[in-house]
């Protein structure tokens, strides 16, 4: 996959605006105190995260459980209120829009969710499932209708004979399948899928990542695509984002996180990913973080890493990171934006974790 242009994805058009932008995002979760006790505290999701997705662009969401990576995806189509900030899509912002003013918006912004059985109706066969947001949407015509549902499911893969099955009657991958067929029916230009290959065995993983990559080579279709796997994200990302306890660590291409990560966090989540290539794996160093990771009703002042950074003590003024929240900038000015004091101080990206000549395997290689 080429390298992502500075206006979208490798097949894009030259775009001014990006599709989807986010600006300053805040999500909390209150914590309640039981039946007869009120309690402020707040489960602090989301802090100021700020992502853009360009026209057939992937941009690739990555993180430890719990970082954020979800409450985005479900602020960003509405399934939660943000506490602050803005979600524009389309020069509209629908951080806070009403039911019925996002209505029209849905039709441009579908999701994909992590377990494919949960997410689909088992009351009701195929056909329908994928018919149900045509007709939700007054696009469920008599005579055309079925010829939509038909065509959608062809283009994930699945013949006219899984139309009158239900989906306990499908295998874990099928169901996925029928997932995406769902989100595509109303042709929307965005897809944000939420660990959409987690719950699928490894060879069919592969398959479905590959099916995703060929969808958006034919429809031109736009990803905000979350992901614990990294093989997973640099098989099919352009850009990579990766967050940790509601903050964006660093943004930057592929090529750049993979090869040269600039944050101390992103190189010990490398160093941690498996490697196929034994030579490899007996070069790179692995980092093991101490401590666990903080609770987010409860977050560290400063920067949220500095608990666990192993690079602190190499500053000359280390209290900083306790005091003072690293800007997520590009100090070094190669396109990789970091929040971390301890680049911002060297200036310059710290080793890459694997040779170069040797990278991560993707998806399809570890099978």
């Amino acid at each position: 996959m080429a390298e992502p242009t500075p206006n979208g994805g490798a097949s894009a058009a030259p775009a001014s605006e990006p599709l989807l932008r986010i600006e300053d995002l805040v999500v909390h979760y209150g914590l309640g105190g039981g039946p007869f006790k009120r309690s402020d505290r707040r489960i602090r999701a989301v802090e100021g995260v700020s992502l853009s997705l360009w026209a057939g662009e992937t941009l690739g969401l990555v993180g430890e459980s719990g970082c954020g990576k979800s409450t985005i995806a479900r602020a960003v189509v509405r399934l939660l209120e943000p506490n602050a900030g803005r979600i524009i899509v389309g020069g509209v912002d629908i951080a806070h829009l009403n039911r019925k003013a996002m209505r029209p918006v849905r039709r441009e912004l579908q999701m994909v969710f992590q377990d494919p059985y949960g997410s689909l109706n088992p009351r009701l066969p195929i056909s329908e499932i994928i018919a149900e947001p045509l007709k939700i949407h007054g696009q469920y015509k008599k005579g055309t209708g079925r010829a939509r549902v038909e065509e959608v499911m062809s283009l994930v893969g699945l013949t006219s004979e899984y139309t009158k099955r239900y989906p306990h009657q499908l295998s874990g991958g099928q169901r996925q399948r029928v997932g995406i067929a769902r989100s595509l029916a109303l042709n929307p230009k965005i897809l944000i899928l939420d660990e959409p290959v987690s719950a699928l065995d490894v060879s069919i993983q592969a398959q479905v990542i590959n099916l995703l990559e060929d969808i958006q080579a034919r429809l031109g279709i736009s990803f905000l695509f979350i992901a614990h796997n990294l093989s997973v994200v640099r098989q099919i990302s352009d850009r990579v984002a990766v967050m940790y306890l509601g903050h964006v660590m660093e943004l930057g291409s592929r090529s750049q996180v993979y090869a040269q990560p600039a944050h101390p966090y992103t190189r010990a989540l490398l160093s941690a990913a498996p490697v196929a290539d034994p030579s490899v794996k007996g070069a790179r160093q692995r980092i093991i973080l101490k401590g666990d990771v903080p609770s987010p009703a409860d977050p560290p002042s400063g920067c949220v890493f500095h608990t666990r950074c192993w690079l602190r003590e190499q500053l000359d003024n280390p209290d900083r990171c306790v005091t003072e929240v690293p800007v997520l900038s590009d100090a070094a000015g190669t396109g990789q934006s970091v929040a971390c004091h301890f680049t911002e101080h060297t200036g310059q990206a710290i080793r890459p974790v694997v040779p170069a000549r040797s990278p991560l395997p993707t998806t399809a290689a570890a099978q």
